[in-house]
């Protein structure tokens, strides 16, 4: 085995078996050249979006598992910060039982951008 598979391999023996959901958080393009000259924005825009979730999964009794991954170009070679987060499709609860959860897209990203524009209007 190659080791770029071997290194593949490994890493999904490190994140639980079960359901993932992807989310892409993104902003209005009138944001990224802001972004682009304060790129420290870009570890709170991630910050953020793992707080999003968090807050959905507490509310609801679960302890999720996430990982973002921050991305500053598009498709098209051109600046697009945003982020990319991956989260278990629920958790462990306080009960120590899984219980599955959806992450609603427009409840997410509202919420989302809403902290991200008081971030950005201090």
């Amino acid at each position: 085995m190659k080791a770029g598979a071997q290194w593949t391999q490994y890493l999904l023996s490190l994140v639980p078996d079960c359901p993932w959901q992807h989310i892409v958080f993104t902003l209005p393009c009138q944001y990224w050249s802001l972004v682009f000259h304060n790129r420290w924005l870009l570890a709170e825009m991630s910050r953020i979006a793992a707080d999003v979730i968090l807050e959905i999964c507490h509310q609801a009794d679960v302890e999720p598992g996430i990982f973002t991954v921050i991305h500053t170009w598009g498709r098209n070679q051109q600046w697009h910060p945003h982020i990319h987060l991956s989260t278990t499709a629920g958790g462990v609860t306080s009960g120590h039982t899984w219980k599955n959860l959806h992450f609603y897209a427009r409840k997410v990203m509202s919420m989302w951008r809403y902290r991200i524009t008081r971030l950005l209007s201090r």
